[in-house]
């Protein structure tokens, strides 16, 4: 649910920008920018898993340009 609400607010976004606007079970203070490395790729690999069962129940839709992948609410 929470990835579906990002992709809505947030449309046209890759997963990472999409991923910055999620809330994380961890420590940490600031912004995304803060978030530590390793757990922003964790993060994103999450984000990337949700955002492709969204994909194939037709709840999302994404465009490819250059090898980036920018998601969209379903139609």
């Amino acid at each position: 649910a929470e990835t579906l609400d990002a992709v809505e607010r947030h449309p046209g976004s890759t997963a990472y920008q999409l991923a910055s606007h999620m809330s994380w079970n961890i420590r940490y203070s600031g912004d995304w920018e803060d978030f530590p490395m390793q757990q922003r790729v964790f993060a994103v690999g999450e984000t990337r898993a949700h955002l492709e069962y969204l994909l194939h129940r037709g709840r999302a839709a994404r465009d490819e340009a250059n090898g980036v992948y920018y998601y969209y609410p379903g139609k």
